[in-house]
């Protein structure tokens, strides 16, 4: 009843309770499904127990009904279980969107009230709520969003059911919240508004308290009564002032928001609005104006103590300055003067400094503004005037008294300076200095500074003797003290003077001495020098030192003669001393004479030495000779013994050439050898004092020629044997190099990839072996040279020999490679040709296989018979080319078992095709068999053709609406029919005897059931009904 009701339910709860029942359905659809199997299970096994027919059709039609019945249920319950899954779907969906319009609708209601709130608490809370209100709204937005998605998949899923209504719901949906919206927006508008108004009447008010509270603070302040208070009292006003200029933009901010808010519509303008604009008005003048009246007060206070501090401080500086000037000290010494003027001075330009003209136009000023303690303004400033004046009279008496006093310290200074100069400048014109000969040059210099220096100071010294005499003049009072300072000060400075130049000449005269006695160190010096050359061992350790030290002989003779006129001027300088009766002329006279006799002692030395230095040159020319000569033989030496022969006939040719230029040169250098023996074979003769050193040197220069002319000799019959070697070596080499041209051909295991390449392969193969049949005559040529030279006992025959036996090794392998390579070549062709054999088999098998595989089995009967005819032809070439199978098959066994290197790939080859034949054996017998049974088949067939004309004929008879017009023509009738029964049982005999055979083979070929007519039993029941 359900499923055949069809029902969805009103609304959710009604189709989950639906779904419930129809759960429990299925639960009891699992039990009878049990029970179904059951029924089936009976009913073949009274099926198997009948022994009648009739009752084993009877069972078998019930239980298909019966299961027809049962799978109608089934199908049944699932359409109508799909249908509540989606009636479900659409149910969740309008819940879901009354759920959202409900939503849509509270908050329609909230949004609608006209509250605007009493004040600005108010308001704000109501804003507050408003946003949250938002907030929810878009996540409605977001749920709207959601049904609009799940309404297309169900319109998609459910078009037919459920579109419309879908539709209907979502416009209601998008209606409510679009009202929602507006409502909104309104709202927002109307609170915003009233927020201002409440914002600017709160903002009035708080600013109003603090207006009050800045005019209650600035006049419940105490008066300052010092210049701190005063400032600390200005600095807070001022900082009340930048607080107040702080509020002026809240001022401006305020009124500019009352003054559009006044200018809205009657209907929207708070009633309180003008006038809190008014009180705001009023409370910017009176905060200026009292801040003004508090300033000016202030102001007064602090100008009045200001005075009062700088009064107290210009008495405190007068009375300092009085108490200076009562000091009666006038300084005992010019330091003290000086202290005391410049002190006075600066007390002068403090005493006319501005502090008391600064107090009266500060007095003057603040007194312009008329304050209320002007009089007291007045008469202390007259007051401070006074004094001031009073001051200024005691410091000019003061100045006068000083500038006497420092007239006076100032003689007494230059009078005391000029007296200890005069004193260092005698102890120095008194030292008897210059009888130290060090630093005589110094010493005049400094005693000519010394005099010019006296030069410079006399107009200070004039200029000293006439101040005194000027202070004399006026009546100083203590001219008597001046007098006999200036006596004294005359005299010491004519002494000063008389030292002076006594010091003077002496200093010329020890001057002169000690340039004498430098003459004769030097000249002292000098000889010590050429006595010590003289006497030296040293002629020389080579050529250059020895022509090096003739040389500085030749220097030192030319400077003995020159040091002559110097020993003469010494004598000279010796007798003016004596005449000009030097202090020290006797010391000198001692000096000059050992000098001069110890000059005239060098001249014998000097020839002796010329004499020793001469021998010592021809000495090293000689030695140096003859290394120049044993350098040349010991680097040809190593030239001639070298045992490079050469790598290559031309390296060999141009070591015979460079061979050829050495004995060439030896040829032409041995001439002056011998004349470098002859050389110092003279120099031993005349008794030289390093004769056994020319004769060692001699010897061993006449041995490494003789030496030099046997390496020669050798070297020229070894480079003549090693010609004949690399010409060996050449043709060795050319053969060798040949070979391992032909070496990769045959060695490659590239032995083609088909039978073509494989014969391309051969073609090269036999190109090669006539060319190794060709290259024979040079080996042989090869192996000739080299046996003739190991013959005649060649210096490399051990290196030729081995040569010459790889070059013919390197031969025979080269055959060796020939014939393995033929050999491989003619198994891989033997293998190419087995697989194009084979494949051509396989693609013959592949198509007679086509051929067995068909599934044509006939038409009727007459087809089949054809068919047969035709697969028994091709069985029969088949079987004629089963030799040519065998024959492949042999040729791979015999590949096999000639040890084949592709035997594995062969073996494979030979068992796919055995294979492939005895796969297509088994086809051609089961076709052969197919269409035997086809042939029972296409019988069966025809027979059952027949039978069911019969049984139509007999059915025609049988279904007829003739049932007689008379009692004879219905007996007529009657025996007509009961004629019928024995034909039906004959035909269901002939039916069953036929009927298994073709049946069986249908089953085993899986061929179609229509082929086998197997309706003729229900159209035999029918006929028999």
């Amino acid at each position: 009843m359900m499923v055949q009701a069809s029902d969805t339910g009103r609304d959710l709860e009604h189709c989950n309770a639906l779904m419930r029942k129809l759960d429990d359905v299925d639960s009891d659809m699992r039990v009878d499904d049990q029970r179904v199997k059951h029924i089936n299970q009976l009913a073949d096994k009274l099926i198997n127990q009948a022994q009648v027919p009739a009752d084993t059709q009877s069972v078998d039609k019930r239980r298909k009904d019966f299961n027809y019945n049962w799978r109608q249920l089934q199908g049944a319950l699932n359409a109508y279980r799909a249908l509540l899954g989606g009636a479900n779907e659409i149910h969740v969906f309008n819940r879901d969107v009354d759920d959202t319009a409900d939503r849509i609708a509270e908050k329609s209601l909230a949004m609608s009230s006209t509250d605007t709130g009493r004040d600005l608490a108010a308001v704000e809370a109501l804003i507050r709520r408003e946003e949250a209100l938002e907030r929810d709204m878009s996540a409605v937005k977001q749920k709207i969003d959601q049904h609009e998605t799940a309404a297309e998949f169900l319109i998609k899923k459910y078009p037919e059911r459920g579109a419309q209504h879908i539709e209907r719901k979502l416009e209601e949906l998008h209606k409510s919240w679009g009202n929602l919206q507006a409502l909104s927006v309104k709202r927002q508008s109307i609170l915003n508004e009233a927020y201002l108004a409440h914002k600017f009447v709160s903002d009035v008010k708080e600013l109003e308290l603090w207006v009050n509270d800045m005019i209650k603070k600035m006049n419940n302040t105490q008066s300052p009564s010092t210049i701190n208070d005063c400032e600390t009292q200005l600095e807070l006003h001022q900082e009340r002032k930048v607080e107040i200029e702080g509020r002026q933009e809240a001022f401006a901010g305020l009124k500019q928001q009352g003054e559009q808010l006044s200018k809205r519509p009657q209907q929207q303008q708070p009633d309180n609005v003008r006038k809190y604009l008014l009180v705001l008005e009023e409370l910017h003048q009176t905060l200026n104006e009292a801040w003004s009246e508090r300033a000016r007060d202030l102001t007064e206070a602090h100008q009045l103590q200001l005075f009062k501090a700088q009064v107290e401080q210009v008495e405190i500086w007068l009375a300092n300055k009085e108490a200076f000037l009562n000091n009666d000290d006038l300084g005992d010494s010019y330091t003290a003067v000086e202290r005391l003027l410049k002190k006075h001075d600066e007390f002068e330009k403090l005493l006319h400094a501005d502090h008391v003209d600064t107090l009266q136009k500060f007095a003057n000023s603040i007194l312009e503004g008329e304050p209320k303690d002007a009089d007291l303004i007045r008469e202390k400033l007259a007051y401070i005037l006074r004094r001031k004046q009073k001051l200024l009279e005691l410091s000019e008496e003061r100045k006068q008294r000083l500038t006497q006093s420092h007239q006076l310290q100032e003689f007494l200074r230059s009078l005391y300076e000029i007296d200890r100069w005069l004193v260092q400048k005698l102890q120095v014109a008194l030292d008897e200095n210059y009888r130290e000969p060090s630093n005589l040059q110094s010493k005049i210099q400094k005693h000519a500074a010394f005099d010019a220096e006296l030069l410079s100071n006399s107009p200070r010294v004039q200029s000293v003797i006439h101040e005194g005499e000027r202070l004399i003049r006026g009546d100083h009072f203590a001219k008597d003290e001046i007098a006999q300072q200036v006596q004294l000060l005359e005299g010491d400075w004519l002494k000063l003077k008389g030292a002076s130049q006594t010091k003077k000449d002496k200093l010329q005269q020890a001057y002169d001495a000690l340039a004498f006695n430098r003459s004769v160190d030097e000249f002292n010096n000098w000889m010590d020098e050429v006595e010590l050359q003289l006497s030296s061992e040293d002629y020389g350790k080579d050529l250059a030192a020895v022509s090096n030290l003739l040389k500085k002989h030749e220097r030192l003779e030319a400077d003995v003669a020159h040091h002559g006129e110097l020993a003469d001027q010494l004598k000279q300088k010796d007798e003016q001393f004596f005449q000009a009766e030097h202090f020290l002329r006797h010391e000198i006279h001692e000096r000059a004479t050992v000098s001069i006799r110890r000059y005239n002692t060098l001249h014998e030395p000097l020839g002796i030495r010329r004499e020793n230095l001469e021998d010592s040159l021809s000495l090293q020319q000689f030695l140096r000779d003859a290394e120049d000569e044993l350098q040349w033989l010991a680097e040809k030496q190593l030239v001639a013994g070298s045992q490079d022969l050469g790598t290559s006939l031309l390296s060999v040719q141009g070591l015979q050439k460079k061979h050829n230029s050495l004995e060439a040169e030896l040829t032409s250098q041995e001439p002056l050898i011998q004349a470098l023996l002859q050389r110092g074979q003279q120099m031993i003769r005349d008794n030289h004092f390093a004769s056994e050193q020319l004769q060692y040197k001699s010897e061993l220069l006449q041995k490494q020629l003789v030496q030099l002319r046997d390496l020669a000799a050798i070297r020229r019959l070894r480079l003549l044997d090693a010609v004949e070697s690399q010409l060996f070596y050449v043709e060795a080499n050319e053969a060798d190099a040949w070979m391992r041209e032909k070496r990769p051909v045959l060695s490659s295991s590239d032995y083609g990839r088909d039978e073509v390449s494989v014969q391309g392969h051969q073609k090269k193969l036999e190109v090669l072996q006539r060319e190794l049949t060709a290259f024979k005559p040079s080996i042989e040529k090869v192996a000739k040279l080299a046996t003739g030279l190991i013959e005649r006992n060649h210096f490399d025959s051990s290196n030729i020999a081995e040569k010459n036996a790889q070059v013919g090794q390197e031969y025979e392998d080269l055959l060796r490679l020939a014939k393995e390579r033929e050999s491989r070549l003619g198994e891989c062709k033997k293998l190419f040709e087995y697989l194009r054999e084979t494949e051509e088999l396989h693609e013959w098998v592949g198509d007679q296989m086509a051929v067995t595989a068909s599934e044509d089995y006939g038409e009727d009967v007459e087809h089949v018979e054809q068919l047969i005819l035709a697969f028994e032809s091709f069985v029969s070439n088949l079987n004629a080319n089963e030799a040519r199978v065998e024959a492949c098959l042999e040729r791979g066994d015999r590949l096999i078992q000639e040890n084949n290197p592709y035997r594995s790939s062969i073996k494979s080859k030979r068992d796919e095709t055995k294979q492939l034949w005895e796969e297509l054996k088994d086809l051609v017998h089961a076709r052969q068999d197919a269409l035997a049974g086809a042939k029972q088949v296409h019988v069966y067939d025809r027979v059952a053709d027949e039978t069911i004309q019969l049984i139509n004929e007999k059915d025609a008879s049988l279904i007829s609406e003739d049932y007689g017009q008379d009692l004879e023509s219905i007996q007529a009738l009657l025996e007509s029919t009961k004629s019928l029964s024995p034909s039906w049982w004959a035909s269901k005999d002939r039916l069953i005897r036929f009927w298994p055979r073709p049946l069986n083979w249908a089953r085993s070929t899986q061929m179609p059931r229509s082929t086998l007519k197997s309706n003729v039993m229900r159209q035999w029941r029918h006929g028999r009904i």
